[in-house]
């Protein structure tokens, strides 16, 4: 089954996460853009080291190139839409699970 990527999108029309990925350099951010088309085709099924659950239906998308990591929070909506509402870029800090609202 392939899956629909959603970005985030704020009540007046920007879209932080597509921000994020454009601010990126071009390596990491056509490894991040590889990533997300793969969690697209493979959707649940796609795990560790690729995505790794967080807790309350919320996951991480995990891509690493040279010494950082982005990662981008996910979870599923309906059968075959992921929303993607967050990325960061993560160097030495510990991504701890935390309730996201």
């Amino acid at each position: 089954m392939q899956f629909e990527l959603v970005f985030y999108e704020t009540g007046d029309g920007q879209k932080p996460v597509e921000d994020f990925l454009l601010g990126l350099d071009m390596k990491m951010r056509a490894k991040m853009i590889h990533m997300m088309e793969i969690l697209e085709d493979k959707g649940v099924e796609l795990r560790e080291p690729y995505t790794k659950p967080l807790g309350d239906g919320i996951f991480e998308l995990r891509c690493k190139q040279a010494n950082n990591i982005t990662r981008a929070l996910f979870f599923f909506i309906l059968v075959e839409k992921l929303l993607l509402p967050m990325v960061l870029l993560k160097r030495h800090l510990k991504l701890r699970a935390r309730k996201f609202v």
